[in-house]
């Protein structure tokens, strides 16, 4: 059902010009629902990110930051890991800035 209405947003929005809105709108519900999900578990899913982050880089591929939340019981789809690449991968290479999420979960 989740999905389902996120497209059924996607399509009215696109359909009305506002796709910038519809990409807001979506990433404020991924990042809702990651933080209803993961209430409390925030400075655990921290520690799994950064022991995950061998170079210390700062940084996660989405394959990895996907991992570690299923882990926690938390499934993407292609759309809400496309919505959180959008957000996170700053430098446009594949790899998402995971304090940046931490932050947004807080």
């Amino acid at each position: 059902t989740g999905v389902a209405q996120l497209m059924s947003q996607r399509k009215t929005l696109e359909k009305s010009g506002t796709h910038d809105e519809y990409v807001e709108k979506t990433m404020d519900s991924v990042t809702s629902r990651l933080r209803e999900k993961l209430a409390g578990e925030v400075k655990n899913l921290s520690r799994a990110f950064r022991k995950l982050d061998d170079n210390k880089s700062g940084y996660l591929t989405i394959a990895e930051m996907r991992s570690v939340l299923e882990l926690c019981n938390v499934v993407l789809d292609e759309e809400e890991s496309f919505q959180l690449a959008s957000r996170y991968d700053d430098q446009l290479q594949g790899n998402l800035k995971y304090d940046n999420l931490i932050k947004d979960l807080q």
